[in-house]
């Protein structure tokens, strides 16, 4: 018998009425038993087209017999009977039944994807089925029910850290949400001349260049260290202020420059930062890596973004913010490119400064292939990543990639490789949906 949670909503229709209908064809249904329900929730419709009329939305857990796809075809089979048409990626329905967790089980097939694979930052999903499934947990973040619901409203406003490899278009994807108004922009600045040293020493140092492992099972945890699964309660971030709007050095200043880190350098262009580096290449790995490492928990501890503020006309409510680098991003990439000694020192500076930091509402990752991120690299034609080969920028990737599996991460927002455009407007949405109440 498996324990399973569904999402309700209807937009169109007596919507009252339809959930109501819904959960009494889900009590009769064969197979399934115990059903219990949320209270109904009103919400604003959530990407799609504009105009829609208000949702309600409703949770219900649910014992059933049936295989997941069996239930799936079950669920469709009530949509049908209560006119739901399928027409318009996130467009008004007259009913729409979600299964989002069943059971402890991850499934992934070309019909059924569990868990809902948006469920874990959605407002108008996790309000209601945290009156009904507190403690059901989410088997690819590690998180119940209760702790997503409680991460929509951990900061003062939702944090969105961006990652993916080098190339990947994080700074591109930063820019977009901000001409659009989603978003604030945290900036980061630093010495261009010693990130030219660093790739000039390490790309030129196979010795250094380890080669990792891609984590071993898709939806597996990982403890932050480690390269074996395992469990474990997920640690709560400190709480933010204020910050920067993008492309300032101060509050509300002009525009300025944005560069990203150590072998992460996403941006158009990479100003000069006063402090400088030493310029022997001995040391320089471990030296830029940990001068990233203390520009970005300065940029990101709730001590300093608590005292910034940011003009806005009056009426104007707070934006999200967000950062075209995770912090995380720093061990990932510093994993690779240090040697196991210095790395091992530099782990010991990175989890001390990691409990400093404010945590991410939500991580976008970028999820380019390799040798995608290769051909981009070429095409901006920077002098001094010429030896980004495709084989370094996968290991690079696979690193990343075991970080985000972390079991203190929490909500990932996975975005394949698609236009601009598409990719912006699947951000802005799930933005949207941590606001939307």
């Amino acid at each position: 018998m498996a324990r399973c949670l569904l999402g309700l909503g209807a937009n169109l229709g007596n919507r009252r009425q339809t959930l109501d209908r819904a959960v009494e064809l889900l009590q009769s249904a064969p197979q399934i038993t115990a059903v219990s329900v949320s209270r109904y929730h009103e919400t604003r419709p959530v990407g799609g087209p504009v105009d829609q009329p208000v949702f309600l939305n409703a949770a219900a857990v649910i014992e059933t017999t049936l295989a997941p796809e069996a239930l799936l075809d079950t669920l469709q089979e009530i949509e049908n009977r209560l006119g739901r048409e399928r027409e318009t990626r996130w467009g008004p329905r007259t009913i729409d039944l979600d299964l989002l967790l069943y059971g402890t089980e991850t499934i992934s097939s070309e019909r059924l994807t569990v868990p809902h694979p948006r469920m874990a930052w959605r407002r108008f999903v996790l309000e209601p089925a945290a009156e009904v499934a507190a403690e059901m947990q989410h088997p690819g973040i590690g998180w119940t029910v209760a702790a997503l619901r409680e991460n929509l409203d951990r900061l003062p406003t939702p944090y969105i850290a961006i990652a993916g490899g080098i190339g990947a278009g994080k700074t591109a994807l930063a820019r977009r949400l901000v001409q659009t108004g989603s978003v604030d922009w945290i900036p980061e600045r630093f010495d261009a001349d010693a990130l030219s040293r660093f790739y000039a020493t390490k790309l030129e140092d196979r010795q250094t260049f380890k080669q990792d492992q891609r984590p071993t099972g898709a939806g597996k945890l990982y403890r932050c260290g480690s390269t074996s699964p395992a469990a474990g309660p997920a640690r709560r971030p400190t709480e933010a202020g204020k910050l920067y709007r993008y492309g300032s050095s101060s509050p509300a200043a002009g525009p300025a420059r944005q560069p990203t880190g150590a072998g992460d350098t996403d941006s158009a262009e990479v100003p000069n930062r006063s402090a400088a580096l030493p310029p022997d290449s001995t040391s320089i790995g471990p030296q830029i890596e940990l001068e990233f490492l203390r520009l970005r928990t300065e940029l990101l501890t709730a001590e300093r973004l608590k005292n910034l503020k940011i003009d806005r006309p009056s009426g104007e409510s707070a934006r999200p913010w967000t950062t075209d680098w995770w912090f995380d991003q720093s061990a990932a990439f510093a994993e690779v490119w240090l040697s196991a000694d210095e790395f091992a020192r530099f782990e010991e500076k990175y989890r001390e400064a990691r409990s400093q930091v404010i945590r991410p509402t939500l991580v976008v990752y970028l999820d380019v292939p390799p040798e995608t991120l290769r051909q981009r690299i070429q095409r901006r034609g920077r002098p001094f990543e010429k030896g980004l080969t495709e084989n370094r920028l996968e290991t690079l990737v696979r690193s990343l990639e075991k970080r985000l599996h972390c079991n203190d991460v929490g909500p990932v927002l996975n975005i394949p490789d698609g236009t601009p455009e598409a990719i912006a407007e699947e951000v802005r949405t799930a933005i949207e949906s941590i606001k939307v109440r």
